[in-house]
Formats: structure tokens, sequence, C-alpha cells
């Protein structure tokens, strides 16, 4: 972990990708809600964030409702510059965005992933919760999941799926993301369990899977769920096979996810946000 100017007693965690197209990715605790604020605290906070680091654009999608789609430019409409940086919010649901060099996303997070995939000079940075993973009862959008989504985009630039490299960051960690089927959802979790069994049992068939490996653990008799792995399962499926995973949240720290144990840090957001540097 590493601090940041953004805020007095606030830190981040961040990662930075080379290669080809490099890019850097970052989650801030939930003192930086720099989503949906006052236009001025978000102007504020966006100058402060992308001060110095030559972004042009950033994008703020509609991810709340785990669409399981890319947002096309058009579906973007300029919410205001802040500087010289222009910043776009999305009128549709979206998970994805399409990033063009010197362009970011920003998106608040409670134990959802963030993804960049990139591969033959393209790039795609978005969000993956849960439902974003598997499709939710009576849901007729387009795609199964976020990875059919990306697959489908490499597919329209004419990229072969091998030269994909999907990598995850800043998820929740199984040991506390349970689906107690006492819950009051609970006969919903039991189908989304049912889902992620059967999707695990797809990808055992791949060779990029490890056998020891279960999207779904149980403590006695409660299921707990692995963002990763389900991600990773539908990826292999998907003939998506480079997948990574970096930064899962800490348990029980000072960052948000939505089974924390502090009742204050189950329902706040983290800030993330990812921007492609060429």
């Amino acid at each position: 972990m590493e601090s940041t100017a953004i805020a007095p007693k606030a830190r981040a965690m961040s990662f930075t990708m080379g290669g080809p197209i490099p890019y850097r990715v970052q989650c801030f605790q939930p003192y930086h809600q720099l989503v949906r604020e006052e236009p001025q605290t978000l102007e504020g906070r966006i100058e402060r964030l992308t001060k110095g680091k030559n972004i042009e654009r950033v994008f703020l999608p509609r991810v709340e409702h785990m669409s399981a789609r890319r947002a096309h430019f058009r579906e973007f409409t300029i919410r205001r510059f802040v500087g010289s940086v222009e910043v776009l919010e999305s009128e549709s649901p979206s998970d994805l965005v399409a990033l063009r060099p010197h362009q970011g996303i920003l998106f608040r997070n409670g134990g959802c992933l963030l993804l960049v995939a990139t591969g033959g000079g393209y790039c795609i940075a978005g969000h993956a919760g849960r439902d974003s993973l598997v499709r939710p009862d009576g849901d007729d959008r387009e795609f199964e999941s976020v990875v059919h989504a990306i697959g489908a985009s490499f597919d329209r630039k004419g990229i072969d799926r091998s030269h994909i490299v999907l990598r995850a960051y800043f998820g929740i960690q199984p040991q506390v993301f349970p689906h107690d089927y006492s819950h009051e959802r609970g006969s919903y979790y039991a189908r989304v369990v049912e889902k992620l069994e059967r999707l695990e049992a797809r990808a055992r068939k791949h060779k990029g899977w490890d056998k020891n490996a279960s999207i779904v653990t149980y403590d006695g008799r409660v299921p707990h769920l692995n963002l990763y792995l389900a991600l990773k399962a539908q990826a292999l499926t998907q003939d998506i096979t480079r997948v990574g995973y970096e930064k899962p949240l800490p348990i029980n720290k000072d960052f948000a996810y939505t089974r924390h144990e502090n009742p204050e840090l189950a329902t706040a957001r983290n800030c993330v946000f990812a921007y492609r540097e060429r």
C-alpha cells in the first residue's frame, strides 16, 4: 500500500502494468467519494486525481446495475471539463468502457472487481460484480457476463482471443463473502451458487484451471464465493486463457466491502480509478 496526497489520512492501493499498453489502477478508501457527489467536490477531487498524469478524458459509467455490457461513446454526455480533462458520464447502464491512450475510468467499489483487458492495441476497463459475472434470473441482457462482452468487443476489432490479457484488481476476498441460505435472499443465493458450480464444472475441462481451486467453498453449510475464480471460469470457457489477479481488498481494514464487520464500511464505497498511459 502507498500513501496518496488526495486527502489527509487517506491511503490507496495501486498497481502499474507495463508492456505494449501500459496502465495504472488505483483504489482509494471511502474518504474519497469521487463519483456522484456535489459538482464542486467532484471537480476538485478529479483535478487532484488526474494532476500530472497527462489524462485527457475520464469516463464515469453507471456500473451499479451490473449490466454486463460495454458502453459506446455515444452513450456518454459531456458532464463537465475539469481543467483540460473532459469528464463524461454514461446515460445508460454499463460495466465496461474502451480506453484510448490518456483516458481513464472511475467508479465506486464495494468489493467488486476492477477489470482491465488488453491485446492487439485495444484496451477495455470496467467493473465486475457477482451479477456481472453470472446472469441473474429473469435478466434478458445481451451477454451472460462481462467476460462475454469483452470477448465480443475484441472479436469486433478482429483481435484473436488468444491475444487478450485480462486482469482483475481490488476484489472482496472469499473468506468474507458468505451467501448464507438463511438470509432473506437465501433462495436467490442458492440459485447463484448452483450456476457457479455448473460454470466451474465447465471450466474444469480446460487445462488452465487449477484442479484444487473452487469458486464456491463452504464454512460449515454456508457457501463463500470467489469472484476472481468466477471471472477466470468465465474467461476459460470463452477462450480467454491469460487471466490474472492483483491486490485483493484487505480483510476488515479501512477499505470498504459489502460484508465488512464495521457497518459503516459495509455500506461505504471505495473509489476505483484506472487509466491507460499510451
